[in-house]
């Protein structure tokens, strides 16, 4: 069994619910990534610590999340603003 090094780059959809006012960020790529917070700079603070469940649940180890600094939104959609987190963790591959 060798560990491999793999990295990526996912992009977490911030958008402002309008029946509380409460900020959900979600990924499209990341299924099961929810994270809820009052303002930007709490979400901010709560999706490296999701990103890292959600690997970790998946089997991946060594887990590295580091944000980005481009922000923004790519569409005029009801998104709020995007934040990307480049990502580098250690792949379970079984060699027979």
């Amino acid at each position: 069994m060798a560990m491999e090094l793999a990295r990526d780059l996912v992009r977490v959809e911030i958008a402002r619910l309008p029946s509380t006012g409460m900020l959900l960020g979600v990924c499209p790529v990341l299924r099961g990534l929810f994270v809820h917070g009052r303002n930007v700079t709490e979400m901010e603070d709560r999706i490296p610590r999701a990103i890292r469940i959600i690997l970790e649940e998946m089997g991946y180890r060594d887990i590295e999340v580091e944000k980005l600094e481009d922000d923004g939104t790519d569409d005029a959609s009801s998104v709020l603003t995007v934040k990307r987190y480049q990502l580098a963790f250690r792949r379970v591959t079984v060699v027979h």
